[in-house]
């Protein structure tokens, strides 16, 4: 097993064209711990049986580092969020076939990281183009509207989200929702 993701994981690296080679996947899962565990999911994804899941998760990999690593969230913001992290949790629910999930989810996990957010408290579930739980396992409370929808949890509640894009940036409107709830 761990051959064969090591073998897919050089295969999507040497057709990323975007990424230098200082950024190679292989390199870049040691680095973040949200990443790595986001990059599993994908690899997996590109196994499945189903082939539309497997030509949507090849092109959200493809991305996911260049997105990553081109994002620059505003160090202030990070430094700041620091501190609002105990008892949080991120919930989100996204379509790998997404454009919109496909930019923001790799921007999110940037700026998770760069301001010390514990991975065991991220969750992603993937839905279908109409919506739907397309993860088993995964029961969604609410109708879902748009993706990537980022869900905002303080000791278990929802405290607020950000649909499709931020209202300004990922890590201000992230701020902003975690002050308004203390």
């Amino acid at each position: 097993m761990k051959y064969l993701l090591l073998f897919i994981v050089l295969l999507f690296s040497a057709e990323s064209t975007a990424i230098s080679p200082a950024q190679r996947p292989q390199q870049v899962l040691l680095e973040s711990g949200l990443l790595t565990m986001f990059a599993q999911k994908l690899i997996a994804d590109t196994t499945s049986a189903d082939s539309l899941t497997q030509v949507w998760a090849k092109g959200f990999y493809k991305r996911l580092y260049r997105e990553f690593y081109s994002y620059k969230p505003k160090k202030k913001y990070c430094r700041q969020l620091q501190s609002l992290w105990p008892g949080v949790q991120i919930r989100v629910i996204g379509g790998n076939w997404c454009s919109d999930t496909r930019r923001e989810v790799p921007r999110l996990l940037k700026v998770l990281d760069e301001s010390g957010f514990p991975s065991r408290a991220f969750e992603y579930y993937r839905v279908n183009r109409e919506k739907k739980p397309a993860d088993s396992g995964f029961v969604c409370e609410v109708t879902i509207q748009s993706v990537p929808a980022i869900y905002v949890l303080r000791n278990g509640k929802t405290v607020g989200k950000i649909e499709e894009t931020p209202k300004r940036t990922l890590e201000s409107d992230l701020l902003k929702i975690l002050r308004t709830s203390l």
